[in-house]
């Protein structure tokens, strides 16, 4: 079996690069990455006729069983792998889409416009959360939809899961730094937290376009106890997750299925998140963290202070929520789920 995979440069910052790039030693079939979107520190629109030449390049001499596309809901990612669709479908492959990020404000347009069927020609389409299941299925499509997950790197999972400082408990914000991440709604529940409790800390792993602004939000509203890691890999990540209690995470961006949220339960993290994407179909609400319906930072706040009243409760959760990573999420179990899909297709 033969797969052809559009990814984009496995360099960059974001959860479909970060999926494959974990994905690429565990992949028992033979596979060519084909590398589109912004490198070179060009934008993706400049290099999009090179990237269509190229694909069809790969096609000619790869020759591919089977050809992945990796697009999210969104207006530039969606339309423009329609076009990748096409030109596979004109070279008589079979496709299978998988969809990642799920534009909501971008699926309300599309449900009043013809443009919802551009991917109707797909052999099969991957999601990540039965909602968006649902919505293909009443936008007509009518092959296979196939559920999966992200991924957790086996090398990150340390075993047994270390013993925690129960006396300082370290918060976490994982995720690029971006308002529609939360970042700010996090800053200010700590912010609420700290005062009333000084044994606590929250240390913020990962960078993106707002994080000057959250480091100057701190010093401009006495925000105390904070430490910016930036983006961090390898050791270095491994020594700030392993200390860490509870991941706070107030996302309310596209959310296909949050990478970091599955790394943090590998970590034993008690997840304080909101019920997007495919959180909703696996999150165990009480045995795995809470779910926070809204935006407020003190309902977050109240969350935490509620795990933290009840240290026996958190280190229950703690021992769950490793274990039933381990047991879902590794790279080696996404791997073997997917290429069961790709030849679930090339069966018919």
């Amino acid at each position: 079996m033969k797969v052809l995979i559009n990814v984009p440069s496995l360099s960059l910052l974001g959860g479909v690069s970060n999926h494959f790039l974990g994905l690429e030693n565990y992949w028992s079939c033979k596979f060519k990455y084909n590398t589109i979107g912004s490198r070179f520190r060009l934008n993706g629109i400049i290099l999009l006729p090179f990237d269509f030449l190229a694909f069809m390049f790969n096609i000619l001499t790869f020759n591919p069983d089977l050809i992945l596309l990796n697009p999210s809901l969104n207006p530039k990612a969606y339309y423009r792998d329609s076009l990748y669709l096409l030109i596979a479908k004109i070279f008589s492959k079979k496709v299978i889409v998988f969809f990642h990020g799920w534009d909501i404000e971008f699926e309300y347009k599309l449900n009043k416009s013809a443009q919802k069927k551009r991917y109707h020609r797909a052999d099969a389409i991957i999601v990540l959360a039965k909602s968006f299941k649902n919505k293909l299925l009443s936008w007509g499509y009518q092959g296979d939809i196939f559920l999966t997950t992200t991924k957790v790197e086996e090398a990150m999972i340390l075993d047994p899961l270390p013993q925690k400082n129960q006396k300082k408990i370290h918060l976490l914000f994982f995720g690029r730094i971006e308002t529609k991440k939360g970042i700010f709604i996090a800053l200010d529940a700590f912010k609420n937290l700290y005062k009333n409790n000084k044994n606590i800390t929250l240390e913020v792993v990962g960078s993106g376009s707002e994080l000057k602004t959250a480091k100057l939000y701190c010093k401009s509203n006495a925000i105390e106890n904070v430490t910016f890691h930036g983006r961090l890999s390898g050791s270095e990540l491994t020594d700030v997750l392993k200390k860490c209690h509870i991941n706070i995470f107030p996302t309310h961006h596209g959310e296909g299925m949050p990478t970091s949220v599955l790394e943090s339960m590998a970590f034993g993290h008690t997840i304080v998140t909101r019920p997007v994407g495919g959180l909703v179909d696996f999150f165990k609400d009480d045995k795995m963290g809470y779910f926070v319906q809204s935006l407020k930072p003190e309902d977050f706040e109240k969350a935490v202070v509620k795990l933290l009243e009840n240290s026996k409760h958190l280190s229950k959760i703690e021992k769950f929520n490793y274990k039933f990573a381990k047991k879902n999420f590794t790279s080696s179990v996404v791997a073997k789920q997917l290429e069961y899909y790709f030849s679930h297709v090339l069966s018919y």
